[in-house]
């Protein structure tokens, strides 16, 4: 019960810590002249949820049907976003955009006359909102640190259940994380710059699986970690 409350206190913190760093590298100038930026984004994701033994369906506990437990294994997946960044302040970029962020997880096999196992492959569909604040490393490269939140609306889970069939669910959904990256912007000519980062994503919002029983609120979250890599590309300057 204690963990959303906790997580919406540490966007503030982000925010009041990107604030702080950014005021004092504003002292000195040390910070970059774009105005407007565009930014696509792409990352592969290694998902996973903290896993707890749960009996999907209470009527199976007795009789001849298997005992299904919902163990699960860890997935590598990605996400890819396009945002657009406005220059609030010398050294403070707001970002707003869409994202596709994939999550997921394969449950173990079990013996109960044959192998079974089941990946379940979440496709989130949102927007993300975020600040990044920037140190000036040299003429081309620069530190960057950014925070925020994503809201997700919509949610598609492909269930592949062990024998092949996949299964698809599409529904709108109301789900959020906050997310933290740090990395390095490098200009390669005077609109165009990469960078690279490592983030940690966090689901604020419990998993849910339309295929459990009274399609259960497990009270799990998705972790997410990566690597992303982004273009850039400079509209206008100050």
């Amino acid at each position: 019960m204690l963990k959303r409350p906790f997580f919406f206190c540490s966007i503030v913190v982000f925010f009041s810590f990107n604030l702080g760093i950014a005021a004092q590298n504003d002292s000195v100038k040390n910070h970059s002249t774009e105005n407007w930026k565009i930014n696509f984004q792409i990352a592969p994701n290694y998902a996973y949820r903290i896993a707890k033994r749960i009996n999907d369906d209470p009527a199976r506990i007795t009789g001849t049907s298997p005992y299904r437990v919902n163990e699960e294994n860890n997935m590598y997946s990605w996400h890819f976003s396009i945002s657009g960044a406005k220059k609030i302040a010398q050294w403070l970029d707001l970002n707003l955009g869409v994202i596709i962020d994939n999550q997921g997880y394969t449950t173990k096999e079990f013996q109960a006359g044959s192998h079974s196992s089941n990946v379940y492959n979440y496709r989130y569909f949102g927007l993300s909102l975020s600040s990044t604040e920037k140190l000036k490393l040299n003429d081309k490269t620069y530190f960057f640190f950014k925070n925020g939140i994503n809201y997700y609306f919509q949610n598609q889970l492909r269930s592949t259940d062990w024998g092949g069939k996949n299964i698809d669910y599409l529904r709108p959904t109301n789900d959020l994380s906050v997310f933290v990256f740090a990395g390095v912007y490098y200009k390669i000519e005077k609109k165009y710059s990469l960078s690279i980062s490592p983030f940690f994503n966090y689901f604020l919002t419990p998993l849910t699986n339309p295929q459990a029983w009274n399609g259960s609120s497990y009270q799990q979250n998705f972790f997410s970690t990566g690597i992303e890599l982004g273009v850039h590309y400079n509209i206008g300057k100050k």
